[in-house]
């Protein structure tokens, strides 16, 4: 989908290592490749990406066949990821073996783990556990 829509900033995405930015406006593009950050040229099928706006903005970003985590595929370590469908915290079985999965929600993270260690250490810290993660949300999964 195009972002050259009026109220959107900014477009990041996780490329793995490092972040890729895209800006509709030509200042903030121009400063973002000044820099030497590597400009966003596609979000594909999974990725998650963040968009800083500034003010309510509905975002067209195609159309296609809705899809789960069976489209995600993750790299050791943090990847960012967003999904077509709901998810349950049952459904990060078919991630295989990972760490943590984190979602920022309005105010503050939520945080799930398959380690029973982890998920004490989150109630007894009095952080949130993840109970479904809706479509079109963007979340964490550390591998």
């Amino acid at each position: 989908g195009k972002f050259e829509q009026t109220g959107i900033s900014t477009l990041w995405k996780w490329n793995g290592s490092g972040w890729e930015i895209y800006s509709p406006l030509k200042t903030i593009m121009d400063l973002i490749l000044k820099y030497g950050i590597t400009k966003a040229e596609k979000v594909k099928t999974g990725e998650g990406f963040w968009i800083n706006a500034t003010g309510d903005v509905a975002v067209n970003v195609g159309s296609g066949t809705e899809y789960g985590l069976e489209k995600v595929g993750l790299d050791n370590g943090w990847n960012l990821v967003g999904v077509g469908k709901d998810v349950s915290v049952s459904d990060f079985n078919s991630l295989g073996s990972i760490k943590t999965v984190w979602k920022w929600s309005g105010s503050s993270w939520q945080i799930w783990s398959p380690d029973t260690n982890i998920m004490n250490l989150i109630s007894n810290y009095g952080l949130t556990s993840i109970e479904k993660i809706d479509k079109g949300e963007g979340f964490w999964v550390n591998k």
